[in-house]
């Protein structure tokens, strides 16, 4: 069988090439050819600053450091990198701002202009597409939903899992999520009893505390989670009761965000091509 993650270095490889080459770009990531570039670069470059909104609960992708109160993780990360070479090809310094913005309050942000780009572990959805645009992607995940060993053990789901998110019907199993993302609509339209929280931190430590019974989310932060709770004192034990392919994950950007959105994208592209983007994944012990 061939490892998931040489598969999805091909993928993504893919796509960096079709980013390069202005076909994937035109074609997925909700450019249209032929508009004329907006000014959100010029901006950027003229303040010495990029205002990024983001919702910290998503580790290793972003989360407070808890000495510093600052952001830190595995997209923070390339962002911050992304904004040190574009600062040197510029002759310039554009510092990060990183702005504590509720997730389902971002896209919003960045369709008023009050946010540069949404960095928060977004997928690239078709949905989404219609009203923002979006960076090459840097990673592909699987949506997993997560529940305690000992809710397992009581309601007799099977060993193999779910094979569905409807499924957790017939078990009577609620799900938490964080209000607004991909995986509440998908719940909701399954016709799951779906509890929307603040954030993921407050879904999963719900679910601990005998409240929500599963959480729906993404890897590889599913299995940061797993990893953090088992190592507690007393360990809590969980597991993957259903996994699938997802979607690409990228930066957000505004319509009018052209050369903005090139620019990372082509960053993110030599951070793929120099191994620079694996070595991260590494670093923080990350598995998708």
């Amino acid at each position: 069988m061939v490892e998931k993650a040489t598969v999805v270095g091909g993928v993504l490889v893919a796509l960096v090439v079709g980013v390069v080459a202005g076909y994937f770009v035109g074609d997925y990531l909700g450019y249209e050819r032929g508009r004329e570039i907006g000014v959100t670069w010029n901006n950027i470059v003229e303040r010495g600053t990029i205002t990024v909104a983001s919702s910290p609960d998503w580790p290793p992708f972003e989360y407070l450091d808890p000495v510093t109160e600052e952001f830190v993780g595995f997209e923070v990360d390339i962002m911050e990198e992304a904004m040190s070479r574009l600062s040197q090809e510029e002759g310039v310094t554009i510092a990060v701002e990183w702005v504590s913005t509720p997730f389902g309050a971002i896209k919003e942000a960045i369709v008023a202009k009050t946010a540069d780009l949404g960095v928060s572990g977004f997928s690239i959805t078709p949905d989404r597409l219609m009203e923002v645009q979006f960076t090459c992607p840097h990673s592909i995940t699987d949506a997993q939903i997560l529940t305690l060993n000992t809710t397992v053990t009581a309601t007799g789901i099977p060993a193999e899992g779910l094979e569905s998110v409807a499924e957790l019907t017939d078990y009577g199993l609620s799900c938490g999520v964080e209000g607004g993302t991909t995986q509440e609509e998908e719940l909701i339209a399954a016709g799951v009893d779906t509890i929307p929280f603040v954030d993921y931190w407050a879904a999963m430590d719900d679910m601990v505390a005998g409240g929500v019974d599963t959480v729906y989310a993404e890897t590889p932060v599913s299995y940061f989670w797993i990893e953090d709770y088992g190592a507690q004192d007393p360990p809590i034990g969980m597991q993957i009761i259903f996994s699938r392919p997802y979607w690409p994950v990228g930066f957000m950007a505004h319509k009018g965000s052209d050369e903005l959105v090139e620019k990372i994208s082509g960053v993110i592209a030599e951070l793929h091509s120099e191994g620079w983007i694996d070595e991260k994944v590494t670093e923080y012990g990350m598995r998708y």
